[in-house]
């Protein structure tokens, strides 16, 4: 299979999935809303233990599971599918949470349905799409196209279960000794379908920014039962798929192998080793992506300030597999080639993926202490 017709069908396979993906977290976002106090740490820990699991730990588990299926080809591609689905919708789901409510507000739209006629100039074709564009893409774009790219990105399971995308292609090509510098060439119509997609997002976003400020949440609406059970049906079984099954067929394999490992020093020395490095790159990576990101996006700043900082986002944005090879390519240079088996090279990979995660967070976290700002000054200034 050529580059492009994998590139083609990780395409189709994650538009799929964000579209999905959106419909799910919609609703599931909607159930989080009215869910109770008590009920909703609950309810947190199912939507956040899939996205906690590591992608290798589930594609490993279900590896052994498609062994047995490997001449229902399918199958193999709906569980793959299904396991990204599963791993993408969380994060949809805060995103969800989180995000403003759309521009259209429930009164709008009441009022719009209820002037339908065909004399009514908000009847028109370009009023209806007007309505359909604000009140539901301006929102869900973005979420969806968060979602496209995770599952656009995706590498680990795709290996493991060995179905077809781009991030697999290239990774055999460059395991099978082509040069890192060719690779970076492979990269160009993957990357481009990226940068477009970012593309589009700071248009509406943009575009969203340039709207009024309303101080307004939708109101909560009434989950029916109905709704409410296929939600903690669905919560559960993405529970069972990517945390229960995957530590169960890891977790026994790991009590088979303890023993052994307890007994070999060596071996039971360098694990230890390996998972403290671990940590140490994980705690200082985090730091340093979150002082930076408040560095160029805390309030106050410019916007001239802020373009580096976003800028800096394009890296960790393109995916794990594109950043390691950019990463790779410059640290093989002529210049810095002494870097390369240094932890300096390994940190700075770590640092520049988790960069937009802060930006995130940090920008989220902004907007809700302006939200309370803005409804003190309220009370305020009826008191």
């Amino acid at each position: 299979m050529s580059l492009a017709t994998a590139c083609g069908v990780t395409v189709l396979r994650s538009l799929c999935i964000s579209i999905l993906g959106v419909m799910l977290s919609s609703h599931l976002s909607r159930l989080v809303e009215t869910a109770y106090s008590r009920r909703l740490i609950y309810m947190l820990a199912l939507i956040l233990a899939p996205l906690l699991v590591p992608e290798l730990i589930v594609g490993y588990a279900w590896w052994l599971i498609s062994l047995k299926l490997v001449h229902y080809p399918l199958f193999t591609e709906l569980i793959y599918s299904g396991l990204v689905l599963l791993k993408v919708v969380p994060v949809g789901m805060i995103c969800f949470f989180l995000t403003a409510p759309s521009a259209i507000s429930p009164e709008a739209d009441f009022i719009r349905k209820s002037a339908r006629s065909s004399a009514a100039q908000i009847s028109r074709i370009r009023s209806q799409w007007s309505f359909f564009l604000w009140k539901t893409v301006m929102r869900a774009f973005p979420i969806g196209a968060l979602l496209f790219l995770l599952a656009f990105q995706e590498f680990e399971m795709a290996s493991l279960l060995y179905r077809d995308s781009w991030t697999v292609w290239i990774f055999d090509a460059q395991a099978g000794g082509v040069p890192v510098t060719k690779t970076l060439s492979f990269l160009t119509g993957p990357l481009l379908v990226e940068l477009l997609l970012i593309a589009g997002v700071v248009l509406v976003l943009s575009r969203l920014q340039k709207q009024p400020v309303l101080n307004r949440r939708d109101k909560l609406q009434n989950v029916s039962r109905l709704g409410a059970g296929l939600a903690w049906a669905y919560l559960l079984t993405a529970c069972l798929i990517i945390v229960l099954i995957p530590f169960v067929f890891i977790g026994w394999g790991s009590m088979l192998s303890s023993g052994s490992l307890l007994q070999n020093q060596l071996q039971m020395r360098g694990t230890v080793q390996e998972s403290l490095w671990g940590l140490l790159y994980g705690i200082t990576s985090a730091i340093a992506a979150w002082g930076l990101a408040s560095c160029f996006f805390a309030a106050g700043r410019s916007f001239c300030f802020k373009i580096p900082g976003f800028v800096a986002c394009l890296p960790g944005l393109c995916g794990a597999l594109t950043l390691a090879l950019l990463i790779a390519s410059l640290f093989l240079t002529n210049y810095s080639y002494w870097l390369y088996d240094t932890p300096f090279a390994i940190f700075v990979a770590f640092v520049l993926f988790l960069f937009p995660r802060a930006v995130f967070l940090k920008l989220v976290l902004q907007t809700q202490s302006r939200n309370d700002a803005r409804y003190l000054a309220l009370l305020l200034s009826r008191s």
